[in-house]
């Protein structure tokens, strides 16, 4: 789909799978028991990267060699994240970010499409019906939504303007229906996910836990932050849709268990062990019943 090659296709073209998304949470998930495990370890740089670093590694380069390469800069985000909660050593996450910054030249270097997108965010009167003709679309339906927008479902750029608009560029029609307040209440529920994580992640005196938090955390705002870019006009386009927002089957579903897990992790905070372990020896009220004249219990 567009060069993205991501996609299953099981028994027929009608069902198909994008094992990317589910491969961030088992990126975070196993990554939070090894780093875990190892914590006494992670002082010594070989346990801090091994197996971590390059297990993710082959994650990531098996979605970028499929064309994807929005969900590869996640997926190094997430990486980076969780090696940055866990307290890594600033000179480690500084290689890793210029070696990232490397990585991310080289896949526009290495892509014509990339390059044309590239051309196009730096020059937004370039191409007008071809590279650029998204993200205007997109920011003119930004544009059209005003103060209070234009209603729910009256957006007229997503019936054929737009292209994508129920996936990546959904903020877009988003904006365009519901105007700029309807968009800061978006971002606030979205800083609202992120805030909860954050505590969720920092209250946690379990390590599986804080670094699955965290984790999930950063899979979450890294991606938000990524795709509302994109809409904005401040980074190039990039096929990344907007978590628990943007349609889709496999991300939707990728993004409704990380949440779960989230909640999982919210029920092994201190507070919330203590508040759990009064209900369950809270004595039950006894039933009584009312039988002719006699009251039995």
């Amino acid at each position: 789909m567009n060069g993205n090659r991501n996609w299953l296709y099981l028994g027929s073209s009608l069902f198909s799978v994008q094992p990317a998304e589910f491969a961030k949470l088992a990126m975070i998930v196993w990554g939070a028991d090894v780093l875990a495990r190892k914590y006494r370890l992670l002082d010594q740089p070989k346990h801090l990267l091994v197996p971590f670093l390059p297990v993710s590694a082959v994650l990531i380069l098996l979605v970028l060699f499929q064309g994807d390469a929005g969900t590869a800069v996640v997926m190094a985000a997430i990486a980076a994240a969780m090696l940055w909660v866990v307290g890594a050593p600033w000179r480690v996450l500084a290689a890793l970010a210029s070696a990232g910054l490397a990585g991310v030249i080289a896949i526009f270097v290495t892509s014509p499409v990339r390059m044309r997108r590239l051309a196009a965010f730096l020059d937004p009167t370039l191409d007008l019906n071809g590279a650029n003709d998204q993200a205007n679309a997109g920011m003119f339906a930004i544009a059209s939504g005003g103060w209070w927008g234009v209603g729910l479902g009256a957006s007229r750029q997503k019936w054929g303007s737009l292209p994508e608009a129920h996936t990546d560029f959904i903020f877009a029609v988003l904006g365009e229906e519901f105007g700029l307040f309807g968009s800061l209440v978006i971002l606030a529920m979205i800083g609202i996910l992120g805030y909860a994580g954050i505590r969720i992640a920092t209250h946690a005196d379990d390590l599986f836990v804080r670094y699955t938090a965290g984790g999930i955390t950063a899979w979450f705002m890294v991606q938000a932050l990524i795709n509302l870019a994109v809409v904005l006009r401040l980074l190039p386009i990039a096929g990344v849709p907007l978590p628990l927002v943007s349609y889709g089957g496999s991300a939707l579903v990728a993004n409704l268990l990380a949440v779960g897990v989230l909640l999982a992790c919210a029920r092994r905070e201190p507070e919330a062990r203590k508040l759990l372990a009064k209900k369950a020896i809270r004595p039950r009220p006894r039933m009584t019943t009312v039988v002719g004249s006699r009251t039995r219990s």
